[in-house]
């Protein structure tokens, strides 16, 4: 996988993962609202929803990041081992 390719993997998972969570925290708000909790509390699940698929977001995407990187070092030392 080349340099570029690698990039736009990197940033189509970090633009999937907030899209993500997003959606995740909309949904445990709403569905919060929807079995009559307060307003305040199906806020603050939402938010608290939004934050820890956020996190999961990031670490994922940094995962994908760097085994991507290791990959992408390994392949020169693969290419002179193959030969």
């Amino acid at each position: 996988m080349n340099e570029q390719a690698q990039r736009e993997a990197c940033a189509a998972a970090r633009d999937l993962g907030r899209r993500a969570a997003a959606a995740g925290g909309a949904a445990v708000a709403l569905l919060a609202l929807l079995n009559r909790a307060p307003l305040w509390l199906a806020c603050a699940s939402g938010a608290a929803t939004l934050l820890a698929l956020s996190l999961g977001a990031r670490l994922g995407a940094r995962a994908l990041e760097s085994t991507l990187e290791l990959e992408r070092r390994a392949d020169p030392a693969r290419k002179e081992q193959e030969s």
